[in-house]
């Protein structure tokens, strides 16, 4: 069984760059969004392809009459260490469990003097969502799942201070700070109180995006050393930005040029950004597939690696490295998409088709953590009774901050 510690040896001997993971657009439906990746990586590894949901039905609750409310803005958010995302129409806001799709809770999304939210945000590590109406910024607590009651408020509202209404929050673990995007591309930085950290500044992109701005994600896996990395929307388009402009390097999920936009080819309101690792592969047999159970983030202690669809009576190892082979290499006849090969782990038994090891992350610092910023690379091998050796897609994780 694959524990923490034993996770922190491996990836102790391996050095990367960063990269993120899979970004997440509302806007489809009355609950509804789309999770994608990017443009392929480096040597054009296909990338899982992108989910779209459609909640367009209240399995739960009686839904709030404000929801149908104009002026609001679809926006999504996602806690990373639950696993959880929250949509808001503008007036609610649904709470789904991100690996199976299922609503948790539906929650009115107003409070006394707060106007139709236009953004939200989640501090994984605290619980708080934040959330805008364009004029002032907040903190909830969600309530209970199942219960359909208000959210509890988390911290007083302040004013939004930026060039125009707000349209987007979100947190960054790595400086303790809210950033809030308004409708002209202005980003200002607040503490939890409301006090500015970060002077307004409008990130200068060569590609064209043009208001009303509508996302803005956190990068929560840079900032730790190197420079916070942002995603930036116009519902058409996004592009990927530095603090303060400071220069942001390309990552294995995006290989558009820093500055340069990426077309999602939607017209989505909101933006959030998701630590689930992604799987990247060749299009050839497969002797199973790999992936993981939660998002890579520090800490996170339900995140597992796993083996599904292996055949019964099979062995697997685990082979983890430092990037993905580029071009694919060769191993027992199967394409190798991880080099150099760093670590080895298993045999393990393959029980119903499928195996999960348990590798709870701990928090940054602490024995056995991993580095933050570092990505890493696996692929399962497979060793048939009869047949020879099969091999899954390869895995790519980075790991953030909550």
């Amino acid at each position: 069984m694959l524990r923490a510690a034993a996770l922190g040896v491996c990836v102790a001997l391996i050095t990367g760059g960063a990269s993120a993971q899979t970004r997440y657009l509302g806007g489809i439906g009355k609950y509804g969004w789309s999770e994608f990746t990017g443009p392929p990586p480096a040597c054009f590894y296909p990338l899982e392809p992108a989910g779209s949901y459609c909640k367009c039905w209240l399995p739960m609750c009686v839904e709030p009459k404000a929801a149908a409310l104009p002026g609001g803005q679809d926006d999504i958010a996602v806690d990373s260490i639950r696993n959880r995302i929250y949509v808001t129409t503008g007036a609610s806001i649904a709470e789904i469990d991100a690996g199976t799709a299922e609503f948790m809770n539906v929650m009115p999304g107003t409070l006394p003097d707060i106007g139709v939210l236009t953004g939200l945000g989640c501090d994984s590590g605290s619980g708080i969502l934040w959330c805008t109406d364009g004029a002032v910024i907040f903190g909830v607590f969600p309530s209970e799942p199942g219960s359909c009651a208000f959210p509890v408020l988390a911290t007083s509202p302040f004013p939004n201070l930026g060039l125009a209404p707000a349209a987007d929050v979100a947190w960054s673990p790595a400086l303790g700070v809210l950033f809030v995007l308004d409708e002209l591309g202005g980003i200002t930085g607040y503490t939890p109180a409301g006090a500015v950290a970060v002077p307004t500044w409008a990130p200068q992109v060569s590609c064209p995006l043009s208001p009303p701005y509508e996302g803005l994600a956190v990068d929560t896996a840079t900032g730790c050393s190197s420079t916070q990395a942002f995603n930036v929307s116009d519902g058409h388009a996004l592009t990927r930005v530095g603090l303060l402009g400071a220069p942001v390097s390309s990552t294995f999920y995006d290989a558009t040029a820093p500055g340069q936009c990426f077309l999602t080819n939607y017209d989505r309101h909101g933006l959030a950004w998701s630590a689930r690792p992604i799987r990247y592969y060749d299009g050839f047999p497969l002797g199973g597939s790999i992936g993981a159970e939660g998002q890579s983030v520090l800490p996170n202690p339900n995140f597992a690696l796993t083996l599904t669809s292996a055949a019964p009576g099979v062995t697997a190892y685990l082979l983890i490295g430092p990037a993905a082979a580029c071009p694919a290499g060769s191993l027992a006849g199967q394409k190798l998409l991880v080099s150099p090969i760093s670590a080895i782990l298993g045999p393990f038994a393959i029980t119903n088709g499928k195996v999960t090891l348990p590798a709870p992350l701990p928090a940054p610092g602490t024995p056995g953590a991993p580095p933050c910023e570092l990505s890493v690379y696996m692929q399962w091998f497979i060793r048939q009774p009869v047949g020879g050796w099969k091999c899954s897609q390869g895995l790519e994780l980075t790991f953030a901050l909550p």
